[in-house]
């Protein structure tokens, strides 16, 4: 199967605790984006390139839940990943020297808030594609020492 077609097709059933750890990932993508929204609307909109990625965070938190809710699991996760890395890159850069000509002193509550957030999904998300990688490495080597059936197979 390609790429592609295994990153859109709809993921299985999860166990309980890998889709209670993709709802726990979804909300701290949904605290961070709105955090992220909210200083949008509080003036960030106006400075240069920072306003335009935090409202672009926004709007990405929220098509990459929409990926959960359509149970694009994997889809969700790289999404997600992409979203709060970047997220964690940006604040750490805009207190350590600016980033995009733009930086901040210190760590208010809203940047602690979002932080934790970031952190949390990379954390969940990192360790749902590890466990997804290692299922299809086992199934996929398991699925290659079956017998096969054919003209080549042993007749019984």
């Amino acid at each position: 199967m390609s790429l592609v077609r295994a990153l859109l097709r709809r993921s299985p059933s999860s166990s309980r605790p890998t889709l209670a750890a993709l709802v726990v990932a979804a909300v701290a993508i949904a605290v961070a984006g709105y955090e992220h929204f909210s200083l949008w609307q509080d003036g960030y909109r106006a400075i240069p390139n920072i306003g335009t990625a935090f409202l672009l965070n926004a709007i990405g938190s929220v098509a990459v839940i929409a990926l959960l809710i359509a149970r694009r699991d994997v889809l969700f996760a790289l999404g997600g990943l992409s979203i709060s890395v970047g997220s964690i890159v940006g604040i750490v850069l805009s207190r350590n020297g600016g980033f995009l000509g733009f930086q901040e002193l210190g760590y208010d509550q809203t940047a602690v808030i979002t932080l934790t957030g970031e952190i949390v999904a990379t954390v969940l998300l990192t360790g749902f594609l590890a466990v997804t990688a290692m299922r299809a490495r086992r199934e996929g080597g398991a699925a290659s020492a079956r017998p096969t059936t054919g003209a080549l197979s042993p007749s019984r």
